[in-house]
């Protein structure tokens, strides 16, 4: 018979403690590294940008539409947003940029639709017509132009 009192128990634990331990450090848990989607497995679609508050030259919203056509899981979606002052005579002007990344699980071959806001501090007045670019990435490194409008 097995006499279990509290000094027994302790030390049982104790060992089962220490065999986890070396059990996951000697690497035979199961160690999930996250998946890296390309980027041009993922489309982006039906983007808009506008005023997130009337009359506000600040805080913009982004909407759109995001699939992934891949066969992972999308968790994250990076965004850079550049708003140019386009005048009819001349170049265009650079006169906002800001970069969002949103979190989502989207399985693969579904869409769902992100909105976010975008931030453009010191937005001057427009001297001609407004115009944006919106490129995105699953890395933060490789990303594709969306759509400019």
């Amino acid at each position: 018979m097995i006499h279990c009192d509290r000094d027994n128990l302790l030390d049982m634990v104790r060992m089962l403690t220490i065999m986890v331990t070396l059990w996951s450090v000697s690497g035979c848990a199961e160690q999930t590294k996250p998946v890296q989607i390309a980027t041009s497995e993922i489309e982006l679609s039906d983007t808009r940008l506008h005023p997130a508050v009337q009359y506000d030259s600040v805080n913009y919203s982004l909407q759109g539409r995001v699939t992934n056509n891949s066969v992972h899981t999308l968790t994250k979606l990076y965004m850079k947003i550049k708003l140019q002052d386009c005048r009819r005579d001349g170049p265009c002007d650079t006169v906002g940029e800001d970069s969002v990344s949103t979190n989502l699980s989207l399985p693969p071959g579904q869409t769902r639709s992100v909105n976010e806001l975008v931030r453009f501090l010191d937005f001057p007045k427009p001297r001609g017509q407004l115009q944006w670019y919106l490129s995105y990435s699953t890395d933060d490194h490789t990303f594709m132009t969306a759509e400019r409008r």
